[in-house]
């Protein structure tokens, strides 16, 4: 009894450390466009911090839509409340 009341003790105190901590939260605003992207898309990587043509933000769904859409990624800003 006292191995499965010191078990779901401890996974009841991660749980909540892990709901209450915070979280980062952003704002998808706009998209890059292939014909507005001169550089090269290896360089990008979702939700890592990118300045291009002098604008900076975070991308996300990098390369998931060139193909189809001719999107490079989507544009976010972290929300700052």
């Amino acid at each position: 009894m006292d191995i499965i009341e010191k078990f779901i003790s401890k996974i009841y105190s991660r749980d909540q450390e892990q709901l209450f901590s915070p979280k980062k939260t952003y704002l998808v605003y706009d998209n890059l466009k292939a014909g507005d992207f001169e550089g090269d898309i290896n360089d990008l990587e979702d939700f890592k911090e990118a300045n291009i043509n002098g604008e900076t933000f975070y991308p996300v769904l990098v390369g998931q839509y060139l193909k189809d859409e001719g999107i490079v990624c989507y544009k976010m800003k972290l929300f700052k409340e």
